[in-house]
């Protein structure tokens, strides 16, 4: 015979415990030991011979824990399956102000971020424009996942004694600024890259089909979706139109949009404007002829509808000829994890691509454009002039 627990589990092979078994429970107290070898159990409060209660006693713990597990498993109306979701969490989406709109989706989505590591950028103060942007360029063109880029951002100079999120937004501020104004790199033969062309809040993105297939403007929608998940500066300027059209607007909502001053081409600008007037010269009927044969459309005649002429000609020029380089910044933006925001509240597009006329002034868009004095070195060229004055 074998001294089993509730469940059948063979727990003692002993036969003096054998021998007692039988008067376990509320019989115990009536066997024949005598009362100094009887003892309580600490957990059901009931006494039996001390022979058998240490066994006793961890079979009565174990079926008590078993017991509080299993009804903590039973559902019921405060199981944390069933609980609500934190209302705060989506609050972002119905606050009425646009600016706690951003601020309550950004903090959400930094939080997500906090399990991934830091990224870290690393530039070096003794390198010329040229290397400090193919930095740049090089960890922006890294891909990653949505939750990689809301990590925390840590940027370093080396060189510079300067440490804290003052470098981080000087270092933003200055990816942004190359983005309207150029990188100092040689991509198609040309001194400068510039991704963004046009007058001041009409620029749209170049025509080069050398960024286009290097990718840069999938790296120019993660620098611009980056910098306003770290509370950095906006890319402002842009047209409406290409704002419209970067954040999923229909084709007639961004063609509304449309103005002559979007067209970053002055030639092809004022040759469109030719179909504003009534009466054309000879030249001006060529220039017409020429540029509607190079876009594929119908040379018009007199019968010809201009002003539509006129629109399809200008929303050609403006957005037709970057689909390529607007859908590779609006997945750069998506990477972000920026997208769905934008898609859930399209009314706060303005804060996020405001009118230049719009952004305050800052600190850090000042210190861009300060032309620190260079220091001057003796040595025996200098005129016996200058050597006088000094």
């Amino acid at each position: 015979m074998y001294l089993k627990d509730q469940t059948g589990t063979v727990i003692v092979e002993d036969r003096e415990v054998l021998e007692t078994s039988d008067e376990l429970g509320e019989n115990a107290t009536e066997t024949e030991l005598p009362k100094s070898s009887h003892g309580i159990c600490p957990i059901c409060q009931k006494e039996f011979p001390m022979s058998i209660l240490p066994y006793h006693g961890s079979v009565c713990a174990e079926s008590s824990f078993t017991v509080s597990m299993s009804d903590m498993e039973q559902p019921g109306p405060s199981s944390l399956s069933e609980a609500p979701s934190s209302p705060e969490v989506d609050l972002w989406k119905t606050v009425e102000d646009q600016k706690e709109t951003v601020r309550l989706f950004l903090e959400q989505l930094r939080r997500q971020g906090q399990s991934q590591p830091s990224l870290l950028l690393m530039l070096d103060s003794r390198d010329n424009d040229e290397e400090r942007d193919r930095s740049l360029i090089s960890f922006y063109k890294e891909s990653h996942q949505k939750s990689r880029w809301a990590a925390p951002f840590r940027c370093h100079i080396q060189g510079d004694a300067a440490i804290g999120s003052g470098v981080t937004r000087h270092i933003l501020s200055s990816a942004i600024t190359k983005l309207k104004h150029g990188f100092k790199l040689n991509f198609g033969n040309a001194a400068e890259t510039t991704m963004f062309e046009g007058e001041r809040d009409h620029l749209v993105p170049s025509t080069s089909a050398v960024l286009v297939e290097s990718e840069l403007f999938i790296m120019a929608g993660r620098m611009m979706g980056h910098s306003i998940i770290n509370n950095g500066p906006t890319m402002s300027g842009l047209s409406l139109a290409v704002v419209n059209a970067l954040t999923g607007g229909t084709k007639e909502t961004a063609t509304s949009n449309l103005s002559l001053q979007d067209c970053p081409d002055l030639d092809h600008r004022e040759t469109i404007r030719l179909l504003l007037k009534e009466e054309w010269t000879e030249e001006e009927t060529l220039r017409v002829t020429n540029l509607c044969l190079d876009w594929s459309y119908t040379v018009p005649t007199k019968e010809t509808n201009r002003l539509l002429l006129f629109q399809q000609l200008l929303s050609h020029a403006v957005l037709g000829r970057v689909h390529a380089q607007i859908k590779q910044l609006r997945k750069g933006l998506k990477e972000t994890g920026i997208w769905h925001l934008i898609t859930c509240r399209p009314d706060v597009v303005p804060l996020l691509f405001p009118r230049e006329s719009d952004v305050e002034l800052t600190s850090q868009m000042v210190r861009q454009w300060i032309q620190w004095p260079q220091s001057r070195q003796n040595d025996s060229e200098d005129s016996d002039e200058d050597m006088q004055r000094r």
